[in-house]
């Protein structure tokens, strides 16, 4: 129960780090907007113009707008954290920082997971039923 309060208290952690972020920036930007066209005859093109003309998408995304900036500047700050969290190597035992850095290297340190396999899952794994003609087998063998 103990775990799972300080896993809640990480992400929390986590989440206000990149509010924080978020509140330091920009609520609204008129640099966007298009004051030579008239709001009235256009009001798409007035409030898009700039950055339409301005904005060139990545090559990697299909799209690209307001919430997609905001969920990449959220990733970056997070990585951020957790690769901060994961470097910091005297962290008080127990504390959320040494728990999100020892979760975030144990999960990129990919040769410990290669070389373990499923060993760890596999008491977690069903197992497969027993077919009813092995017993079957079984019951005629006696």
């Amino acid at each position: 129960m103990l775990s799972i309060f300080r896993s809640f208290i990480a992400i929390c952690v986590l989440f206000s780090l990149s509010l924080a972020t978020l509140a330091q920036s920009k609520g609204f930007d008129t640099g966007r907007m298009d004051t030579s066209t008239e709001a009235c005859n256009d009001f798409y093109q007035y409030a898009n113009g700039n950055w339409l003309k301005t904005t060139k998408i990545p090559a990697e995304y299909p799209s690209w707008g307001s919430f997609t900036i905001v969920y990449e500047n959220n990733q970056n700050v997070l990585k951020k954290v957790v690769e901060t969290a994961a470097k910091t190597t005297n962290a008080a035992k127990g504390s959320d920082t040494q728990l999100v850095g020892d979760y975030y290297a144990s999960c990129m340190n990919e040769d410990a997971l290669e070389k373990a396999g499923i060993e760890p899952i596999k008491p977690f794994l069903p197992r497969p039923p027993r077919s009813r003609a092995s017993r079957s087998c079984r019951s005629r063998s006696r």
